[in-house]
């Protein structure tokens, strides 16, 4: 009984995490605050990861050519599901509520800030580096891989409405960036995929 209390416990801190970020901060009607929120969210969350002894996946490692691989495959992975979203499904409300923003000066620079810096790291923190870990007693079963994957697509979907279509279109994504951790056993080669996608989006 105490065994099993202590599993559960475990799980705290990760729930607690998720009605935050992003389902809570969602509904933060000031942009710029939820952004903030988002720093402070991967803030906790690397502490997280040290308390719980998760901070393995942080230990930076010289990048290998097999690492660079991974990476190049994942890319192209996206490349070839955005032209299956693009031929099959439709852009999501989430898209084009990005694409009716329009900012100048400090908040053009803060809204790049946090679509091509802090936001990709803070949702591999999450999604990937903490959830994937935590989940790891059932990763034989690629729950952590398919958990992951489900609720990064649930978190860009549901602040905005759910609609079928947008939770397909960014379950795709969450499970290559999901595969791409687990391959890679390190957060970064991850949050650099991110990143590179998001800096292809406002191209």
């Amino acid at each position: 009984m105490v065994e099993s209390d202590k599993s559960v416990r475990q799980y705290i801190p990760l729930l607690l995490i998720l009605l935050v970020y992003p389902y809570g901060i969602g509904l933060v009607a000031r942009e710029f605050v939820a952004d903030a929120l988002v720093f402070v969210t991967g803030l906790v969350t690397l502490f997280l990861l040290h308390r719980q002894g998760y901070g393995d996946i942080l230990v930076f490692r010289k990048p290998t050519w097999k690492i660079v691989r991974r990476v190049i495959l994942a890319f192209l992975c996206k490349l070839c599901w955005a032209v299956i979203v693009y031929h099959f499904l439709s852009s999501t409300k989430n898209e084009e509520a990005l694409d009716s923003w329009s900012y100048t000066g400090v908040q053009l620079f803060l809204y790049n800030l946090y679509l091509l810096v802090y936001g990709p790291i803070c949702e591999e923190l999450v999604f990937r580096g903490y959830m994937m870990r935590s989940l790891a007693p059932v990763s034989h079963l690629q729950l952590d891989v398919l958990c992951s994957a489900c609720l990064f697509s649930l978190g860009h979907v549901l602040p905005t409405g759910w609609v079928l279509n947008d939770f397909l279109v960014y379950l795709g994504s969450g499970l290559i960036y999901a595969i791409l951790f687990k391959k890679s056993a390190t957060i970064y080669p991850v949050i650099i995929l991110h990143i590179m996608w998001n800096s292809l989006m406002v191209l």
